[in-house]
């Protein structure tokens, strides 16, 4: 669990609901009906396993039901529910499904954020959407529910029902603007100050509204609006290319379009190749080969051009995938795919991605959660990309590493979902264990603490500073008030309004990317992903710096991990080779 600076946010009571159309169905062996939602009410009778109730609304964890024709309350962790509940506008399901962008973000009882909390989703939650008011979708929770969530704080999947009507399009200056920058804010206002709205990738193309001082105002994708630093990006007059089928709201559903393979073609996919002739005949540089080289664990693939291009790259997982965008490229005579079955790639595939502005697309096809790095020649005609496993040894050779064990002393962390052990005790372990395998390879390794003893959280980054450290790794576990939310996360920080902190956000980012590949990879935990977040120790630090939550202590299987020292040694191993990965790719 991350550092106490971030405080959780407390669950709420939601709002009761009547006639849900939902039935309780009773999990446990004997269980108690009570006059009111909790423990501390009068019991007024029992219902035995496998007994069916009607449901009639809901106030924090304990349900309301019908018993012998009277209401009383059962707990809901007692039971499982059936049914979809009637959302409270009457909208019937779209057909689609929120999936959670953010760490952790609050369920409501209403569409905005006056609402009461209704509860908590984690990132990579999927939520049923039963319909939409603004910017908020109401959606069904893990209890079937019905709740409110930001929608721009979910990715929606599936298809809009018809009736629903396409966002309203803002607008145009006839402008576009390019982003230049990697991870990029798009703000709800002109400047640093306002809250960030969304993060959006280098290269990509949005509709410019106005422009205010040094701020550009622009329409994402999505619909919504934001503000970006124009030092951040350039104007264009060409506009985005179509990205694929839109979903609800105008989503792009795949916002990396990727050619797809003959086998996966049918109804609603991308047509492959994005190539009508026009690619090879419009000018500028032309792709003209694909070279494959293995070595060891790295390949390398070099995308060879007739003239200087631009390019960008990112990783896409579910599968595992490498983007690689040739910018001003067009599509040349190469092969539309090839296997390559190297010990990190499977193949690649082609494709025209637009032609105004010429844009071609390669796709690495990885085999697992896999470390990258990119490098274009003197003549700036070809670029090299290796696909690399992390080796250990030699990377670390006389590197100032410190690791700071999360919490401790009078500050035990999160407590294990069985309540016989605490975050402190394990991330202690992990971390010196982490310590010997650094210093085994030649690493200086520093701690913010060797015991159960307190340390101040600000002092922790400052004694990483006064060590001149290289880099500095957190290492924490997770918790969430659902224990059936589970996984691995890494966060960094980098914000474009601490200028010292901007400069360091490639290396800040590529050595949380190094340390959350090596997790997924070598642990095999769901992937939370990279998320950036505003810790203490993280925004205190000079150097790159991330803090690593290994696993949910809350969640009864990881707890089981957690306590196994093999699992431990596992995850001290797994950070390292992502530290190692990290100044490997230097």
């Amino acid at each position: 669990m991350g550092p106490a600076d971030i405080s959780p946010v407390q669950l709420t009571n939601a709002v009761a609901l009547a006639n849900t159309g939902q039935t309780a169905v009773i999990t446990g062996t004997s269980v108690n009906l009570r006059s009111g939602p909790g423990t501390g009410h009068s019991t007024l009778g029992q219902v035995t396993q496998g007994d069916r109730l009607p449901v009639l609304g809901k106030e924090g964890d304990w349900l309301q039901v019908q018993s012998k024709g009277q209401s009383a309350w059962i707990a809901g962790w007692l039971v499982r529910l059936e049914g979809t509940a009637t959302p409270a506008n009457g909208t019937g399901a779209t057909g689609q499904v929120a999936v959670v962008t953010d760490a952790l973000v609050n369920l409501r009882s209403g569409p905005g954020t006056s609402h009461d909390i209704a509860g908590q989703v984690a990132q990579g939650d999927r939520l049923p959407v039963l319909g939409k008011e603004g910017h908020w979708l109401q959606v069904q929770d893990s209890k079937g529910q019905p709740a409110w969530i930001a929608g721009w704080l979910v990715r929606v999947e599936g298809r809009s029902q018809p009736e629903q009507a396409p966002a309203q399009q803002a607008p145009s200056s006839g402008k576009y603007v390019v982003l230049t920058g990697d991870g990029v804010n798009v703000r709800s206002g002109p400047g640093t100050g306002h809250s960030i709205v969304e993060t959006v990738n280098r290269g990509e193309r949005l509709n410019r509204l106005a422009e205010e001082g040094q701020w550009y105002k622009v329409q994402l994708p999505n619909g919504k609006e934001g503000w970006v630093a124009n030092w951040l990006a350039k104007i264009d007059d060409a506009a985005p290319p179509a990205n694929g089928p839109s979903g609800p709201m105008g989503e792009s559903l795949d916002l990396a379009w990727l050619p797809i393979p003959e086998d996966d073609k049918g109804p609603g996919k991308e047509e492959g190749r994005k190539d009508d002739g026009q690619a090879k005949d419009g000018g500028g540089a032309g792709l003209k080969d694909i070279g494959i080289e293995n070595k060891g664990d790295t390949t390398t693939v070099s995308l060879q051009a007739d003239a200087k291009f631009d390019y960008n790259a990112f990783l896409l997982t579910n599968p595992s995938r490498l983007v690689i965008n040739l910018e001003g490229v067009a599509l040349g005579d190469v092969p539309e795919s090839k296997n390559i079955q190297s010990s990190t790639v499977s193949g690649y595939r082609t494709g025209q991605f637009s032609t105004e502005p010429m844009v071609t697309r390669v796709v690495l096809e990885l085999k697992g959660p896999t470390h990258y790095r990119t490098r274009l020649s003197d003549d700036g005609k070809t670029l090299f990309v290796d696909a690399y496993l992390a080796a250990q040894g030699d990377y670390v050779q006389d590197k100032v590493i410190f690791i700071d064990p999360g919490h401790g002393g009078n500050d035990p962390g999160a407590p294990a979902y069985s309540r016989a052990l605490w975050e402190s005790e394990i991330v202690l372990d992990i971390s010196q264990r982490l310590a010997a395998l650094l210093k085994e390879q030649g690493a200086r390794v520093e701690m913010s603490r060797n015991s159960d003893v307190t340390v101040d959280l600000h002092e922790r980054p400052r004694m990483a500073n006064r060590a001149n450290a290289d880099i500095f790794v957190s290492v924490h576990t997770n918790a969430n008030l659902n224990s059936a939310v589970r996984g691995t996360s890494t966060y960094y920080y980098a914000p474009d309004n601490v200028p010292e902190l901007r400069e360091q956000l490639n290396d800040r980012l590529r050595l949380a990317r190094s340390i959350q590949t090596e997790m997924v990879h070598g642990l095999k935990l769901d992937d939370k992903g990279v998320i950036q977040a505003n810790f203490a120790v993280l925004r205190g630090s000079h150097m790159p710096s991330v803090l690593v939550e290994t696993a949910f202590i809350s969640n009864p299987e990881e707890e089981r991990l957690l306590r196994d020292s093999n699992f431990r040694q596992e995850v001290a191993e797994a950070i390292a080779r992502g530290i190692n990965a990290y100044f490997q790719g230097k």
